[in-house]
């Protein structure tokens, strides 16, 4: 059966994502059995830089960086497709050009589709390879990731 990882989506003001501890316990892939088919561990901390974080807090990380968390959450997860319902929708330019980054790397080095769900075209240009374009109730699809 294939899965489909966690949404992704934070609000700005909710300041603990896992309640308690420190990043790295809520990362380690024993948590959810089996391991994760999209990576090991050590991957996906490089993949999003988050070696410097796995100590610290969740309450005292950034946005940015709670997003590069929930990436490698959900990519430890075991799902076969993401759904990232604007995950950037809270973050300033820099931070929002910094995950895309990363997430532009997910379908390539873990074999991911992603669902990737948004009103702003910039973004839309920076990941999609297809488009499905909504209106009145009806959906669009073009391969064109400039398409209007």
């Amino acid at each position: 059966m294939n899965s489909i990882g966690p949404r992704l989506r934070f609000s700005a003001a909710t300041p603990f994502f896992p309640p308690i501890g420190c990043v790295q316990p809520h990362l380690r892939p024993q948590i959810w059995e089996p391991p994760s088919p999209t990576g090991t561990f050590e991957a996906v901390i490089e993949l999003l830089g988050l070696q410097s974080l796995l100590d610290r807090r969740p309450n005292t990380l950034s946005g940015g960086e709670r997003q590069r968390v929930a990436i490698g959450r959900a990519l430890l997860a075991g799902a076969h497709m993401m759904l990232m319902d604007e995950p950037l929708s809270f973050l300033d330019r820099a931070r929002k050009n910094e995950i895309i980054h990363y997430i532009r790397q997910i379908p390539s080095r873990f074999g991911l589709e992603i669902l990737y769900v948004t009103h702003l075209e910039d973004e839309l240009k920076a990941l999609a390879d297809a488009v499905v374009w909504l209106s009145s109730g009806r959906g669009h699809l073009t391969s064109s990731k400039t398409a209007d």
